[in-house]
């Protein structure tokens, strides 16, 4: 019963989905990383779906599932999160790249929209706005629209912000696109050494989440009972509980605040 206590209330966390539809899911990864509240809603749901299993299986019951959830919860934010924050980095060496070849393209002497296919060969995330551009659209809104739906891709935004002031002004896009391409790289620079300086503290954060299970085991080495007391009594359940819960809120809260100084 315990175990199958677990086992639900991790499914419920996780949010058990079919094959295809987590195929989905796959694809639009960078976009649900731009829907916390989906996030927190979902946890929501899995905290109340988790309540009456608990309640029919008793306290020692809860007690591990909120451990399994705690545990599992934790390690699928920790993973999900490198994971788009990998798939953003690629995201954004892409764009970098792209706007490289527009403005070499555009240096050389091509027309925009000849510049703009070259570089859409280069960054699939240009292909719309060359397609919009071979049909006569807004090339700008679609690099605007692109750049709010992928993870990474916001140096878009100064793309379509020259863009625009070409249209309009007739003025000429080569020297714009050419700062935006160095402005980008630039960035890019930045970011790498600010994940790399970061990466330091996020490895400490998940060092001191393990130090209690170190000091359990060293306790049990030197002639102790401490999984025993852990585990064979309401008194060491709850101190069990609570450390848990406290290390998993410290490891997530590392991350966030590593997350919001890449962010800034």
């Amino acid at each position: 019963m315990t175990l199958l206590a677990v086992l639900a209330g991790v499914a419920a966390v996780l949010g058990f989905r079919p094959v295809a539809d987590r195929r989905l899911r796959v694809i639009d990864a960078a976009r649900s990383a731009s829907a916390p509240r989906g996030r927190w809603l979902q946890w929501a749901v899995s905290a109340i779906a988790i309540v009456p299993i608990a309640a029919f299986g008793g306290p020692s019951v809860a007690g591990w599932v909120v451990l399994g959830v705690a545990l599992v919860g934790t390690l699928a934010h920790t993973l999900r999160s490198r994971r788009l924050k990998r798939q953003a980095n690629r995201v954004r060496a892409e764009v970098v790249h792209a706007c490289q070849v527009l403005a070499g393209q555009l240096r050389i002497g091509q027309v925009p929209s000849v510049a703009l296919r070259a570089a859409a060969g280069e960054c699939v995330l240009l292909e719309r706005p060359a397609a919009t551009q071979s049909i006569g659209g807004d090339v700008a809104t679609a690099l605007l629209e692109v750049a709010g739906r992928e993870s990474g891709a916001s140096g878009l935004i100064w793309l379509s912000r020259a863009w625009r002031i070409s249209e309009r002004t007739g003025a000429p896009i080569a020297g714009a696109a050419t700062a935006v391409a160095a402005a980008l790289r630039s960035e890019a620079e930045t970011a790498s050494v600010v994940t790399r300086e970061l990466a330091g503290a996020r490895a400490s954060g998940r060092l001191l989440a393990c130090l209690p299970a170190v000091g359990v085991a060293l306790g049990s080495a030197a002639g102790g009972q401490p999984i025993q007391f852990l585990t064979g009594s309401w008194l060491g359940e709850i101190c069990l509980v609570a450390g848990v819960l406290l290390a998993c809120a410290g490891v997530v809260w590392t991350e966030r605040l590593a997350d919001s100084i890449e962010a800034g």
